[in-house]
């Protein structure tokens, strides 16, 4: 509702930044209340770029290609979790140092 009518590029950068700084707080966590403000932070940022990632690409594709690039605007959740079971799953057996 914020970020509703705000320009595309310049709210994907910013809730990109949020997001970036919530998991700087993740990962930095000394006590519980640091982790779960970084949780609602990268939260916040979440929200804020990703429905925003959508709009963009929808903007910046041709007419007659827009199925096309929303289709492949999707490829970086179907790749990432693809790989990322993968190397999670090496990585907590101890297969390769990570």
């Amino acid at each position: 509702m914020l970020v509703k009518n705000a320009p595309g590029s310049s709210t994907m950068i910013a809730g990109i930044g949020l997001g970036v700084v919530g998991m700087l707080l993740l990962a930095w966590s000394p006590s519980p209340w640091f982790f779960l403000g970084g949780m609602i932070v990268f939260s916040i940022g979440e929200m804020t770029a990703h429905p925003k990632y959508f709009s963009y690409i929808g903007q910046i594709a041709p007419e007659d290609k827009k199925a096309t690039y929303m289709g492949y605007s999707f490829l970086y959740g179907i790749i990432g979790s693809s790989v990322g079971g993968i190397a999670g799953d090496g990585c907590m057996r101890g297969w390769w140092i990570a």
